[in-house]
């Protein structure tokens, strides 16, 4: 693991710093008073880390990607000899290799978060949420020569261009690369082979004439396919250009409403129980009576979990939800790590294990607070969630087997928990975010 942590340290050099070690003037003066030179100098130099990084996230994850096959390999022969212990050190294998993917996942996330101006709503567009639990592409079962063939078009077109590999991120579902051309941002689809081609032409060109004989149900599915990409890639490029539109994936109409969107931290407060561990071994604290937050390194760490149930058992008589903060990198959407917590040597610590953050989430607390605020909200019964669920086929966030519901008809889901515990986002910053909205919704219906 230390040699791995090594080439992360690489990447993270390579993602945060390569610009500033690089730059032949002084960056110490303020941005703005910056010539437009140095602006350009600053991006190009900035995108050139990001290429070095991706390089090396590509090779890494390839890498993986042949160790763990050969450990599945291993493990359904070690399996059938029932070899008990050798499972374990397998699947304990395994499970390694799997956690060093989504660290450099993480980092290939934070490029795109850059490349959209840490917007939230921007992100989310990417992402093909009803596919949430299914597994990234296989690199090496891609067409993975012709994507770093494009890549390395765009990036000899222009030094200030950047192409990031989609299948590199935990989110982006549309297009082979996310290209960063003149400050535009485009998903970019890449052909490969032949049969491609002739689908590309029979849907784009006009003038392109192809024979019927090879229209059959193969060729229709596939040029279905491309023409289903195709068409999201224009509803995404529509929406990050106008700020509304339609939503690639479920063609619902989206509109940004920035102000819901300007969401206050509490990562000020995290980052002030991390420094705390510079003196002692766990520190707590409690946000607007809703959020526990617990960090813990050393031998604190095997305790975490029973900790912040005994603090939520001694502040509100019952236990809550409970996360591990590292669970963000399971989480396509969630803000990377850098956006909240600052300091560099604790971002590894967490990353690697060495330090641990669980935070819990008071629901009663958080139901009570949205109706002082004038936000209506209630558990729904046992019975009453049963029959929406009947009804729907959304999986909402459900605490002893209940929704909750917030407003006249919105239920509380997964991407508002999220928020709360892994990008830090104040409970009542998100309740004034939700109030807006359905302040917005009900104008809408009234006129």
């Amino acid at each position: 693991m230390k040699e791995f942590e090594l080439q992360v340290t690489k990447i993270f050099n390579y993602t945060h710093e390569y610009a500033i070690n690089n730059l032949p003037f002084n960056y110490n003066i303020h941005p703005s008073k910056w010539t437009k030179s140095q602006q350009d100098l600053f991006s190009q130099f900035v995108h050139l880390g990001f290429r070095k990084a991706q390089d090396l996230i590509l090779s890494e994850m390839l890498l993986i990607e042949k160790s763990i096959k050969i450990l599945k390999v291993d493990l359904k022969a070690t399996r059938k000899s029932n070899n008990k212990e050798q499972i374990k050190i397998i699947e304990n294998s395994i499970k390694i290799f799997n956690h060093k993917e989504l660290i450099l996942r993480h980092f290939a996330d934070f490029i795109a978060w850059e490349f959209l101006g840490q917007q939230y709503y921007k992100v989310r567009r990417f992402y093909n949420g009803q596919d949430k639990y299914s597994t990234r592409p296989t690199l090496s079962e891609s067409n993975l020569n012709s994507i770093i063939s494009a890549v390395d078009y765009y990036h000899q077109k222009n030094l200030s261009n950047f192409a990031l590999m989609s299948d590199l991120t935990s989110f982006i579902d549309i297009g082979d690369i996310l290209v960063m051309d003149n400050n535009k941002i485009q998903p970019i689809e890449v052909k490969e082979g032949k049969k491609n081609e002739e689908i590309f032409d029979f849907l784009f060109n006009k003038d392109t004439e192809i024979s019927f004989d090879k229209i059959d149900e193969k060729f229709l599915k596939q040029a279905k396919r491309v023409l289903n990409q195709h068409t999201r890639g224009i509803k995404l490029t529509n929406f990050l250009k106008n700020e509304n539109g339609k939503d690639p994936f479920n063609d619902h109409d989206v509109e940004v409403n920035k102000e819901a969107y300007l969401i206050e931290s509490f990562s000020d407060i995290v980052n002030e129980l991390l420094l705390d561990l510079n003196k002692k071994n766990w520190a707590y604290a409690i946000v607007e009576n809703i959020i526990s937050i617990g960090v813990y390194q050393k031998k604190a760490i095997p305790m975490a979990g029973i900790l912040i149930n005994q603090i939520n058992i001694m502040n509100y008589g019952k236990e809550f939800p409970v996360a591990n903060y590292l669970q963000t990198l399971k989480i396509p959407i969630s803000e990377p790590i850098v956006y909240r917590l600052f300091q560099k040597d604790k971002i590894f610590d967490i990353l690697f294990g060495r330090i641990k953050i669980t935070l819990s989430i008071n629901l009663d607390n958080f139901i009570k607070l949205c109706n002082e605020n004038n936000l209506k909200a209630r558990y729904l019964s046992k019975k009453e969630t049963m029959n929406r669920k009947k009804k729907s086929s959304l999986d909402m966030y459900e605490f002893n087997k209940q929704n909750i519901i917030i407003g006249e008809n919105s239920i509380l889901g997964d991407g508002i928990i999220v928020r709360m515990l892994f990008d830090f986002a104040k409970p009542s910053s998100i309740i004034q975010s939700l109030k807006k909205q359905e302040e917005e919704f009900n104008s809408k219906k009234t006129t």
